[in-house]
């Protein structure tokens, strides 16, 4: 019966440990999406790419992309956002204010 109670308890505490690690990953991935527990480390010499918070300054330019629409689609709306940028779509017919 003792070992039955060390079980109990071993397994228990596993279960709080690993729901703290759940935590604290998904806490770490919405501060940094590309962030990962178990990754290589960049080699010594290169910073690692962390993603630079806008400041009220001009944005880098994110590069060239090719977005095949769907025929009757127009962009709407682009949003920049650190590493990433939204795109919202609208009907071609659509005005500005109606997104």
């Amino acid at each position: 019966m003792q070992w039955l109670k060390s079980l109990v308890i071993g397994m228990g505490i596993l279960i709080l440990l690993g729901l703290a690690l759940l935590t604290f990953g998904f806490i770490k991935k919405t501060g940094d999406p590309s962030w990962r527990l178990f990754s290589s480390q960049a080699p010594s010499g290169t910073p690692p790419a962390t993603p630079t918070p806008r400041k009220g300054g001009p944005l880098e330019a994110f590069g060239e992309l090719n977005l095949p629409l769907p025929q009757g689609c127009a962009i709407g709306r682009i949003t920049p956002d650190g590493e990433r940028a939204y795109i919202k779509l609208r009907p071609q017919g659509a005005t500005k204010g109606a997104t």
